[in-house]
């Protein structure tokens, strides 16, 4: 399975919908797709992270070290057991929310990129 990012940004703050497996083959692609948007605010969605290893703990980090804030919305468990187990939860913000609210007219989708996994395999698309 792969990751799946959904884009949308306002003004400096950028709005990742992140979905599918984020672990050592799928983080380099979300850190050049943090890149690309060039925000300094990052609200990460993960309520739709069906696995997260190690890998996805550093790249949350590295994300966090280089912007001036990052948010990780609606976590899902197995992100915060993660974080829990690793002792890491204490050093993230976290919002529990609606993400309708986040995905009105108001705030414009940019694009969306799939990270494509080896071929011959599936990747779900969220729910």
């Amino acid at each position: 399975m792969g990751l799946r990012i959904e884009i949308h940004s306002v003004d400096d703050t950028a709005l990742l919908l992140v979905a599918g497996e984020f672990d050592i083959s799928s983080t380099s692609h979300l850190m050049m797709v943090v890149a690309a948007t060039r925000a300094p605010h990052v609200r990460l969605s993960l309520s739709h992270v069906t696995f997260m290893d190690a890998a996805g703990l550093t790249a949350l980090v590295r994300i966090a070290h280089r912007t001036e804030s990052l948010v990780l919305l609606d976590p899902a468990p197995c992100v915060m057991r993660l974080l829990e187990l690793t002792r890491m939860h204490n050093h993230f913000a976290y919002r529990w929310t609606d993400l309708a609210h986040f995905t009105n007219a108001a705030l414009p989708s940019v694009r969306s990129e799939d990270h494509h996994t080896p071929a011959g395999v599936a990747v779900s698309q969220p729910r």
